[in-house]
């Protein structure tokens, strides 16, 4: 079951991608290439860059354009010049092709979804290039849902690995990721909005664990869940600290594979902000699922819009 089935399912609203126009009451926007396999979406061979560890920066954060800095992110495009010192602009064909599962830095395609499997849009939500806001130029991805009263709606890349990634003892994924607009209204309940921003399904069998970078309010968190056969999702969240407006921050999930329970370590700008343990490990994989954008927001919402930057997934 892909992110976005799975997500749009918790919220009652549970289909299969044959059946999301019927079920979300609008008709859905597919557009991209089918990836061919996982490889670097500029289609070029990707320099290593090593995993990192919990207890401090890690390795790649020089090597794939990040700057520390504080939860407040970095300023729009700040680091594209590695001319006066500052790191070197992100290029998937400078990642390591033995380590490299799936690069996408959105400068050598001629449409935003090219080198995802499926890119998707339902009821208003829309996937475009960012010219404006970007991390490495000429652009990022811009993932946009507009206001809702009674729908859900989405906007977002997916992209299902090869089977090869589940003998890999850890994984990590690092992302850039800039909020352009963030819904902060709170509802009757008194519930504050909410956006699931990226989905890494581990496992595409009948029990995976789900790793997902939620949004609410103005605060991050990541949620892990999982399906048990009796029907049951158990599920826990961990604090990735808060964001606003108008500011990058890249965002780095590791998943240690070498021990029982799973160890799962979230950065933010080199800076450790989550370090615990998975609340299941899954044998038997089959694959590995990523999900990028607005991956899911249920009704009513005054709309989203996330920029992305410089995603990559590697494993060893």
């Amino acid at each position: 079951m892909s992110a976005l089935s799975r997500a749009l399912g918790t919220a009652a609203c549970a289909f299969c991608v044959a059946g999301w126009v019927a079920a979300c009451g609008g008709s859905a926007f597919v557009a991209g290439t089918p990836a061919d396999g996982g490889s670097a979406q500029d289609g070029a061979p990707p320099t290593p860059d090593g995993a990192g560890s919990n207890d401090g920066p890690s390795p790649r954060d020089a090597a794939d354009g990040a700057s520390p800095s504080n939860d407040g992110g970095t300023d729009a495009n700040d680091g594209a010049d590695s001319s006066d010192g500052a790191p070197a602009i992100f290029v998937c064909s400078a990642q390591n092709t033995a380590t490299t599962f799936f690069c996408a830095d959105f400068d050598h395609v001629a449409a935003v979804g090219d080198g995802w499997s499926a890119p998707l849009g339902v009821n208003g939500g829309t996937n475009a290039f960012d010219t404006v806001n970007y991390r490495s130029p000429p652009n990022g991805y811009a993932a946009t849902t507009p206001p809702i009263s009674n729908v859900a709606t989405f906007a977002a890349l997916e992209e299902t690995l090869p089977t090869s990634i589940t003998t890999s003892t850890s994984l990590d994924l690092a992302f850039s990721l800039f909020m352009r607009d963030i819904d902060t209204s709170v509802g009757d309940a008194g519930n504050p909005a909410s956006a699931t921003l990226v989905s890494l399904e581990l496992s595409t069998g009948a029990s995976p664990l789900v790793l997902s970078l939620v949004l609410t309010g103005t605060s991050l968190t990541l949620q892990q869940t999982v399906d048990e056969p009796d029907g049951g999702t158990p599920s826990q969240s961990g604090s990735v600290g808060g964001i606003g407006t108008g500011a990058w921050t890249r965002v780095q999930i590791d998943v240690d594979r070498t021990v029982t329970p799973w160890a799962i370590t979230v950065r933010r700008d080199t800076v450790v902000k989550l370090a615990t343990t998975a609340i299941a490990s899954p044998t038997g994989d089959t694959g590995v699922q990523l999900t990028v954008g607005i991956v899911f927001v249920g009704p009513p919402s005054a709309g989203y819009g996330a920029t992305y930057d410089d995603v990559i997934l590697q494993a060893l």
